[in-house]
């Protein structure tokens, strides 16, 4: 560590926000999404559960999921139901997975305005500062392109498998095309609110390869509005050359965003760029074939390395 340091002060650089990683603050805040259907299904079950004789909550199952919640007497019977008796829980919105993605995306467009490959974008690689605003950290693989467009990856080191596009495992070549499609990974993180991709996938770096060339691809987030899983779906194209830029992504959401504040019944047409537009000549493309994650609950070794 200290061979080659000139023997004065030595500065440590450090990632710190206060609010830790998105993966984890989407993790401890996930019963707090303000989702109208959970929160149905969640009243019924709770309220089902009242005793007629003592107006109290019984400790069932269902009324254990937020903690213990017996004794109900002086508190309003709402905010037991909905889960709000705890202080501190700041309730997730669908408009904060909005602003988080669209700030992940101008984040990642200006890294690649300054052609820098980021490598390893993942919502455990996302920090969240005081006012919740989502910063891109953790460059431990990233590499600044000078004269190409990628960069062929020859040392030996654990990659993320689960996020990596196909070109990565099949030629070891890292683009800002790759870094668009681990953006596709890092959505699906943040609109399911925390879950692990791919976490009934159990294959190696061949395996896993071979299934996503055959058309293997993550199905649609619980929480995910159906064009942003159409966008998603984009940032999986086969070819590379038909992705979205991060640019027309960060545009795709800053809409998305502005829609969403407005009482209407439909998003509005939106549109990418004309090589974003086409569709997949590849076999690849044209089989949407899905792995049904939702219900799976999240581990702590949702990192899956490859080495190469």
């Amino acid at each position: 560590m200290s061979m080659g340091i000139i023997s004065e002060e030595v500065y440590i650089a450090t990632e710190f926000c206060e609010n830790k990683s998105l993966l984890e603050y989407l993790r401890m805040n996930r019963y707090s999404y303000e989702n109208p259907c959970y929160y149905a299904e969640l009243a019924h079950s709770r309220l089902s559960s009242l005793s007629a004789e003592t107006s109290f909550m019984t400790p069932t199952e269902q009324t254990m999921v937020m903690g213990d919640v017996q004794y109900v007497k002086m508190e309003d019977l709402g905010n037991i139901v909905l889960g709000q008796q705890y202080e501190n829980i700041r309730n997730i919105k669908l408009q904060d997975l909005l602003k988080w993605s669209y700030e992940i995306a101008c984040g990642m467009e200006f890294l690649r305005s300054k052609k820098v490959i980021h490598g390893d974008l993942a919502a455990r690689n996302v920090l969240l500062t005081r006012d919740f605003t989502a910063k891109i950290g953790d460059f431990g693989l990233s590499r600044q392109l000078y004269h190409y467009s990628y960069y062929t990856k020859t040392a030996v080191t654990p990659l993320p498998l689960k996020w990596l596009a196909i070109e990565c495992l099949q030629n070891f070549q890292f683009s800002v095309e790759s870094d668009v499609w681990a953006y596709g990974v890092t959505l699906f993180e943040v609109f399911s609110i925390g879950e692990i991709p791919y976490s009934s996938v159990q294959m190696n770096g061949e395996e896993f390869l071979r299934a996503l060339k055959q058309g293997m691809r993550l199905s649609k987030p619980v929480y995910a509005p159906v064009d942003v899983f159409g966008l998603m779906m984009k940032c999986w194209k086969n070819d590379k050359k038909q992705r979205p830029s991060f640019k027309d992504i960060a545009k795709f959401f800053h809409s998305r965003i502005s829609w969403s504040k407005q009482d209407i019944s439909s998003p509005p047409s939106l549109s990418y760029s004309e090589t974003s537009n086409q569709r997949g000549g590849e076999e690849g493309d044209r089989s949407e074939a899905s792995i049904r994650n939702n219900k799976n609950r999240p581990a702590s070794n949702e990192v899956t390395e490859s080495k190469f």
